[in-house]
């Protein structure tokens, strides 16, 4: 088996997530411990991961918001109305498990 061969068809499939993670898992010796069918699910979510990370990048990119706005960097000082409480419990999103 060519293992140059498997990384350049995965990038032209642009499987790149995929690609990266198989080319460092032969160079640095990772995911020894791993069978078969866990070193190919991991294959799979790690381009999952990378799909879905580069969806919402480009929605942020092309929503034109102003400004980078985080959950976690609330400013509770200000007087602005906001119980940390109730914004926590919102952020933790219990309220759907809950119905």
């Amino acid at each position: 088996m060519n293992t140059q061969n498997t990384i350049e068809k995965m990038n032209q499939l642009k499987l790149f997530g995929m690609s990266e993670i198989y080319h460092r898992s032969l160079n640095e010796r990772l995911f020894t411990e791993y069978s078969t069918d866990e070193f190919l699910a991991f294959l799979v979510d790690t381009e999952w991961d990378r799909r879905e990370n580069r969806k919402v990048e480009n929605l942020h990119k092309y929503a034109g918001f102003k400004f980078h706005a985080e959950a976690t960097n609330v400013d509770y000082t200000t007087h602005r109305n906001l119980d940390k409480t109730v914004f926590e419990r919102l952020l933790s999103l219990q309220f759907i498990k809950q119905g």
